[in-house]
């Protein structure tokens, strides 16, 4: 049984670890508990743990790969947003839990505060709430109304739906970050860079 765990807790990581194209947590775990009847509690506490740490991971990837590919402009600009996020501590728990409690996608967040050299930690425990009551939830849902359900991994959309919603939310990553933090907060002007 410990290894059947171990297995929910890798495929969970590794689908929170990879930017983008893959099912939603909470499916997988609704998967686990309709297939094989897994208990909801152990699965909401596997599918936090994991799902934050991979999150955690994409964010440290972000921050130590994909930023030196861009611009020092963009950096510095990244670097403000970052310092930005991190003065509004009071705000980091509210937000990133409720915004953990919906069924969307987290990982451009994750990119983003990544590449903004946000502190993590706040944002990585707001959001591990916020997953294990969501996931307590939707497996449930999931459970409650589902009477068989295979194909996890394409359920969640159609394959083209999906690909235009991935790429749509890359797009509003890359308008997010050109938007020049500096100017937006001293000047009030919405600038892009």
């Amino acid at each position: 049984m410990i290894l059947f765990y171990l297995f929910i807790f890798f495929v969970v990581y590794l689908i929170n670890v990879i930017p983008a194209f893959m099912p939603g947590t909470w499916m997988v775990l609704a998967y686990f508990k309709i297939k094989y009847n897994s208990p909801i509690y152990i699965l909401a506490i596997i599918g936090a743990i994991a799902a934050t740490l991979g999150r955690v991971t994409l964010s440290l990837l972000s921050r130590d790969f994909f930023r030196p590919f861009f611009s020092k402009k963009m950096q510095e600009n990244m670097d403000h947003l970052g310092k930005m996020i991190d003065r509004i501590k009071g705000w980091t728990i509210p937000l990133m839990f409720t915004y953990a409690f919906f069924p969307v996608p987290s990982n451009q967040v994750f990119i983003a505060l990544g590449l903004a050299r946000v502190r993590i930690r706040l944002v990585a425990i707001s959001f591990f709430l916020g997953r294990l009551v969501s996931y307590s939830f939707w497996v449930f849902t999931a459970n409650y109304v589902a009477d068989n359900l295979e194909g996890v991994f394409t359920w969640e959309l159609t394959r083209g739906q999906k690909i235009i919603g991935e790429i749509f939310s890359f797009i509003l990553l890359f308008l997010f970050l050109r938007i020049d933090w500096l100017a937006l907060v001293k000047e009030r002007k919405l600038k892009l860079i």
